[in-house]
């Protein structure tokens, strides 16, 4: 009796499809953190009141990060403990649980450093305020004018300076985050 013993070619096969099916199920790699990056990242850190880092696929923003010897320590996560109505008793929606602190250097992904600013915000506000205080000054003014009560000009200077200070102050109340990845490098995920 004759054995049927199967070829080289569909040894490799098989080996080729198997190694396929490994590298699909396998998680990602994560970039390890190295002595120097800790160095890196404490330096990219030490003026960041926010740091925005990816954790097991979720995402969590860290007040007041700061770079330890076993990994990024923070003062608290923004939007934990989330809070949820007496009413309700029980959801998925609150079940996330906030990633422990310090957060280890093997389960971070990623590492997004945050700076807030108001500028942009005031900038913003003020220019809207502007337009709308010279359009309503404008018409106020000439309203003015023709029935002879006042200068339309100084009425119309007079609101525009107003709306735009009340737009600044309104658009500074809105501070903007600025997010710049720092771990892994954006050359590192290149290669």
């Amino acid at each position: 009796m004759k054995t049927s013993r199967p070829h080289t070619t569909d040894r490799i096969v098989g080996m080729a499809v198997a190694l396929s099916i490994l590298f699909a199920l396998a998680p990602p790699a994560r970039a390890s953190v190295e002595p120097a990056d800790v160095a890196r990242l404490e330096r990219q850190l030490r003026e960041s009141h926010y740091a925005r880092i990816g954790v097991a696929g979720r995402t969590f923003v860290l007040v007041e990060p700061r770079v330890g010897p076993d990994g990024l320590t923070f003062e608290r996560v923004e939007g934990f403990p989330k809070s949820r109505p007496a009413i309700v008793t029980g959801a998925d929606w609150d079940s996330v649980a906030a990633p422990r602190n310090p957060v280890p250097w093997s389960t971070l992904e990623r590492i997004e450093s945050g700076k807030r600013s108001r500028l942009p915000g005031a900038m913003i506000g003020g220019g809207i305020g502007l337009v709308a205080g010279l359009l309503v000054g404008g018409f106020l003014g000439y309203v003015a004018e023709m029935n002879g009560n006042a200068d339309g000009t100084a009425t119309m200077l007079g609101i525009s300076a107003f709306s735009t200070g009340l737009g600044v102050a309104v658009g500074a109340a809105f501070p903007k985050t600025r997010w710049v990845q720092v771990h892994p490098e954006p050359g590192e995920v290149a290669r």
